[in-house]
């Protein structure tokens, strides 16, 4: 893993945690750079905003979610996967709901975000 790469999950971690910490809107980019050890010029040349965090740290945990469910059911047709994947996806949102509500409501307005996945 490249050092870029080792900067960009050391910050998108830090958010992470703050964000469950603290709150998504009571943690500041200048916490987050300090909890990665960074400059807060380094966490925007990584993501553009504070709102590109939530998004990338929501879907490296949905990611994380689906990893881990491939890795249990490898038998199944590809429509019981998804319903599979769906029950821990909603408890996570609901779990999150706060991040959820925050994500989806910023999502709305960003339809390439949502076409490019």
């Amino acid at each position: 893993m490249n050092k870029k790469t080792q900067t960009y999950n050391k910050i998108l971690t830090s958010a992470w945690l703050l964000f469950l910490q603290q709150g998504y809107e009571q943690t500041s980019t200048r916490e987050i750079a300090t909890a990665a050890n960074v400059a807060t010029g380094t966490v925007f040349s990584h993501f553009e905003n504070k709102v590109d965090l939530l998004k990338a740290g929501m879907q490296q945990q949905i990611d994380a979610i689906i990893h881990q469910s491939s890795l249990t059911d490898k038998q199944h047709a590809p429509r019981l996967k998804l319903s599979h994947y769906a029950l821990p996806l909603f408890e996570f949102y609901c779990d999150n709901s706060k991040f959820s509500k925050i994500l989806i409501s910023d999502m709305i307005w960003q339809a390439a975000f949502l076409s490019s996945k």
